[in-house]
């Protein structure tokens, strides 16, 4: 059940500060609230498990637990993913979605890092 909380809770936190920074929070887009929500979880998934995990993995094989140095390369790396694609945006509107990028990236990666460890992702023997 930790693991799940581990994993799920900061995907929730970065699809909804996403949210917030694209659609705005306004009793006006209130109804719209949530049509970015399945796209932003689907994209923390994808960075949990395709870069958190294995990243944490690494991290913790030498038995001591480096969050702060976890969080700093998970947030690099995020960081340069961001990069690659402001590639593609025109130059008008690369600070507004750098931010829309960025802000919830960095929540995920803080978060994961304040929630991991290596007891909550092990399973528990009887």
């Amino acid at each position: 059940m930790r693991a799940a909380i581990t994993i799920i809770l900061p995907i929730l936190a970065a699809a909804v500060v996403y949210d917030a920074l694209v659609s705005g929070v306004t009793t006006a887009n209130f109804i719209s609230l949530g049509l970015n929500l399945l796209p932003a979880m689907l994209v923390g998934l994808l960075f949990v498990a395709l870069v958190l995990l294995p990243l944490w993995s690494l991290f913790s094989a030498r038995g001591k637990s480096r969050r702060g140095a976890f969080v700093a390369a998970g947030a690099a790396i995020w960081l340069v993913a961001c990069l690659i694609l402001l590639a593609s945006v025109e130059q008008a509107s690369n600070v507004r979605v750098a931010m829309s990028w960025l802000l919830p990236g960095v929540v995920l990666v803080a978060t994961f890092g304040l929630l991991i460890g290596k007891r909550r992702l092990e399973s528990k023997r009887g």
